[in-house]
């Protein structure tokens, strides 16, 4: 039923064929996951004449069903392991990759991406990796029809890794690869282009069925935004949204949906309620063994794949429901009798998948816009894009608004203030840092709240301006004095208040100054100013 053929620049070696005097591999089996590569693994001994043809990542494998000439696998060897049995025989382990992960062979620079969808970033992914690798490599943006915001920053990793942690949503859509007229495809579809439904049934096909229904799930979900954002302004005062039918079924079960970047209450309502279905129905997970009926046809078309959905009926246990095939193992020298793991909704992919080619430390993760990462440690971005607060190993503490750099502690303690800083007592400030049209301004206040001093710059009054000094008596209506510098001269100037806030002496480091009397200020001088004054022409 399916041919394996080995292919070195060109040429092809069959190694595998249903054919009883065809050569043949022992054990080929047949690993099919959604959204993933996928594997071919299978034994080949030195007598069948592609043995001595496997070089890891050149030689290329392809798997069709002999039915019609579909092709069920396409990719190249990853591994091989050679080794003897116990009576002599020469045989080689293979472990075979499907062609997805080409895209493990480029990587992706460090790039900010910020409220794009994936139809923006897969292109993009791909066409850096097309730029990177061999032409049978490259590969074109397919059918991108998933609708999704995404918020994230790329750090060197591969162009699959990159793709599959931050673009796909399990719950939204699957990928897919598919080779058509010579040229590679990469598909991220919300549906199958035709969703089979295969029938599993008791008595039937069904043989053993093994069911995992651990998952956690609620009936009420509570969407929690940004800043602890909730619903009830939009939602008659209630801070959840309801599943009527899931608490008809398992009663109330409250539990909480994470949205850490919207801060809009409106889209945060919205948004949960586009993914209410994942909250509240219970992610069964099955292991089924079935017999696929539809390898006894003469056709491959109804045969069950990682694009089916099954409908099982085991009234014993209680399933009565169709659900998503995840994944599947076939032995091929047995594709009637075929192992699934299915879903009434994805997995996680880290759940569920193991790459057979891929970094297993998760450098990076995006969570609700907050992102973690290798490089830059944690970055946090608000939904209008106009704050970042990133904490980085190498830089520090920052918080930038608009481009300016609101907040920063570098490495070495120094710090950056740009704004109001304040320091409070029981809640009242005693100490602000803050400015005017002049420049830097330091307030002190009592444990009150009462402002008793500014040093900064000032204009200040009369003959007072620049670096100034005042003094209030408790209250920023009655200053007291005033020490800064003469407005027509380089030298210091004292102004002494009194309790109507007028001027009642004023000095001045020039020896000059005056004395407030019957509501006039009266010049007064040193002797020595007086004679200086007098002897430059100055008497009258």
């Amino acid at each position: 039923m399916y041919k394996i053929t080995l292919i070195n620049n060109n040429v092809e070696t069959i190694v595998h064929y249903p054919d009883p005097e065809a050569p043949k591999v022992i054990n080929p089996k047949l690993n099919i996951k959604r959204s993933q590569a996928g594997s071919l693994t299978f034994s080949i001994t030195l007598n069948n004449p592609g043995y001595n043809l496997i070089t890891r990542f050149i030689t290329k494998v392809v798997c069709v069903d002999i039915r019609d000439n579909k092709e069920v696998f396409s990719g190249r060897v990853f591994t091989t392991k050679s080794g003897m049995a116990d009576g002599g025989e020469l045989k080689k382990e293979v472990v075979c990759e499907g062609k997805m992960n080409y895209l493990h062979d480029s990587v992706v620079e460090s790039v900010i991406y910020e409220d794009q969808t994936p139809a923006d970033v897969i292109p993009a992914l791909l066409e850096y990796h097309n730029t990177q690798v061999e032409d049978y490599k490259k590969v074109q943006p397919g059918i991108i029809d998933v609708e999704d915001w995404l918020f994230f920053t790329t750090d060197f990793e591969t162009t699959l890794e990159a793709i599959q942690k931050y673009c796909i949503n399990e719950n939204k859509g699957f990928l897919r690869f598919r080779t058509e007229d010579g040229i590679n495809y990469l598909d991220y579809m919300a549906n199958p282009p035709q969703d089979k439904i295969s029938n599993i049934s008791l008595g039937e096909n069904l043989k053993s069925l093994t069911i995992d229904d651990s998952q956690v799930f609620g009936t009420r979900i509570i969407p929690v935004g940004a800043n602890g954002l909730t619903i009830e302004r939009v939602n008659n005062n209630k801070n959840y949204i309801e599943d009527s039918a899931a608490v008809a079924k398992c009663g109330i079960i409250y539990k909480k949906a994470d949205y850490s970047d919207i801060d809009d209450d409106e889209m945060l309502m919205t948004e949960c309620q586009k993914d209410l279905s994942q909250y509240t129905q219970p992610a069964g997970s099955f292991d089924v063994s079935a017999l696929d009926l539809s390898t006894l046809a003469n056709t491959s078309i109804d045969s069950i794949d990682t694009s089916t959905s099954v409908h099982i009926n085991c009234p014993l246990l209680g399933v009565d429901d169709t659900y998503k095939v995840m994944e599947m193992d076939i032995d091929l020298t047995k594709p009637w009798n075929p192992k699934l793991t299915i879903s009434n909704k994805p997995s996680k992919l880290t759940d569920t998948v193991s790459n057979i080619q891929s970094n297993s430390i998760n450098r990076m993760a995006t969570y609700g816009g907050v992102q973690l990462g290798y490089r830059f440690g944690i970055r946090v971005v608000s939904h209008d894009k106009s704050v970042e607060i990133l904490i980085n190993g190498q830089e520090g503490f920052r918080i930038t608004k608009d481009g300016v750099q609101k907040f920063y502690i570098d490495t070495d303690g120094n710090v950056t203030l740009d704004g109001i800083q304040k320091i409070t007592k029981n809640g009242n400030v005693i100490m602000e840092n803050t400015y005017n049209a002049y420049g830097g301004l330091n307030n002190i206040y009592d444990t009150n709240g009462n402002l008793v001093m500014k040093l900064g710059v000032e204009a200040g009054t009369g003959a007072n301006t620049g670096a100034t000094l005042i003094g209030y008596n408790k209250d920023s209506s009655k200053p007291r004095f005033k020490l800064g510098i003469a407005r027509d001269g380089d030298f210091g100037a004292l102004e002494l208040l009194d309790t109507n806030g007028e001027v009642g002496a004023v000095l001045y480091g020039n020896g000059t100054g005056a004395l407030r009397e019957d509501g006039v200020l009266n010049p007064i001088a040193t002797q020595i100013y007086v004679l200086q004054h007098m002897n430059s022409g100055g008497e009258s």
